[in-house]
């Protein structure tokens, strides 16, 4: 099943968003922690141990963007990473005897960015709570440091909340940004279906306005004239009757969902010459391709016509071939086909079919066709 717009959507800009933060903390990573560790080295306690915290820091943005970006899943192990991050952090702190709040500790503000990543797929108090752990044990260490004072819980503070403002407004704007996307998917999705439905009603709406069309220019000026008193047993009354009931069945057919439409209302028709005791033979040569409404009326008109005259028998083909769909009827009846009135096919115009008559004795044949564009040949389509 196709994905939904919302769903499609969400998983753009979320891919979007991702790519963004670990270029972010890549750079950020490589650039600034890099060189802040290199431009600091003597001043470090252990340097080597810094050394070291910056390549576990770097080994494991490689790991979470891997998951991130090429599985697009949750992080594994979730908490042994965070583990390992407060570690690094701390680590990085102690190094610094003296100078926790100055740039040479990039490790407390630097941790915040991979746990952006961590807490991707999950709900932004998490990483909140982590940030405020990581402050907290920052403070801890800069409670016995010579900078622990007014000044320095000030400092403390400010980088705290410059940091954490980043970090969390930059998640918080990333659901936000995905919410709003998804918000908008749906509402044109909303809109979309809405404007199908209406086109879908307009149509149905104007099929049957249609319909209503051609019974009431057949069968409502039959019953009319029955109504003010035309004979029902003349011969001419009774053959508009037969035409009129052929094309009711045509249309109670024509909505079908099969696979032959034009031969499938062509029985139906039929049906109504067979319940007068005329025996109907229908045959077909050749694949019937799909034709329109209108095109399936113009060739059944000719044949209704015939077959609500015919006496005792009659047969019906359906050839298609050489671009033409061709429908033939021969009955036996005593009416000539320009006398029957039921038969004014419309003339070959727009897809209208062409009507062709012959009569040989008792029987009168009549066929209705319509050209059409022929099927490509493989050797065409290569």
């Amino acid at each position: 099943m196709a994905d939904e717009p919302a769903e499609l959507v969400d998983r753009g800009y979320t891919r979007g968003t991702a790519i963004a933060v670990v270029v972010i903390v890549g750079l950020w990573h490589s650039g600034n922690d890099l060189f802040t560790t290199l431009a600091n080295w003597s001043s470090y306690r252990w340097p080597y141990l810094v050394a070291g915290c910056w390549l576990v820091f770097a080994a494991l943005i490689v790991v979470c963007a891997w998951y991130l970006l090429r599985r697009d899943a949750r992080i594994p192990l979730r908490w042994l990473v965070l583990g390992i991050l407060l570690a690094d952090s701390l680590a990085v702190d102690l190094c610094n005897p003296g100078q926790v709040l100055v740039q040479s500790n990039w490790a407390w503000g630097a941790v915040g960015w991979l746990v952006l990543i961590v807490y991707w797929r999950r709900p932004i108090r998490g990483m909140a709570g982590f940030l405020a752990l990581n402050a907290a044990m920052t403070l801890a260490v800069l409670v016995p440091d010579g900078e622990f004072g007014r000044v320095g819980v000030s400092r403390w503070m400010m980088i705290v909340v410059g940091t954490g403002a980043l970090q969390l407004g930059l998640s918080g704007a990333v659901r936000a940004l995905r919410t709003a996307a998804g918000w908008a998917a749906r509402a044109s999705a909303a809109q979309a279906a809405t404007v199908t439905r209406r086109a879908a009603a307009d149509e149905l709406h104007l099929a049957r306005r249609q319909r209503y069309e051609v019974l009431r220019q057949g069968a409502a000026d039959v019953l009319a004239e029955l109504g003010y008193g035309a004979d029902p047993t003349n011969l001419r009354m009774q053959h508009r009757c037969a035409a009129e009931a052929a094309r009711l069945r045509r249309l109670v057919v024509e909505t079908d969902d099969i696979s032959d439409p034009l031969t499938h209302e062509l029985r139906a028709c039929a049906d109504i010459a067979e319940r007068k005791g005329v025996i109907v033979d229908l045959a077909t040569a050749g694949r019937v391709p799909a034709l329109p409404v209108q095109v399936r009326r113009a060739l059944t008109e000719a044949p209704i016509a015939v077959l609500a005259a015919a006496r005792s028998e009659a047969r019906i083909t359906v050839t298609v071939g050489g671009g033409l769909v061709a429908v033939g009827v021969v009955a036996d009846t005593q009416l000539e086909f320009d006398a029957i009135p039921e038969a004014g096919a419309v003339a070959p115009a727009d897809g209208a079919a062409e009507v062709e008559s012959f009569r040989d004795g008792d029987r009168l044949w009549v066929q209705a066709s319509v050209r059409i564009d022929p099927d490509p040949s493989p050797a065409a389509a290569a």
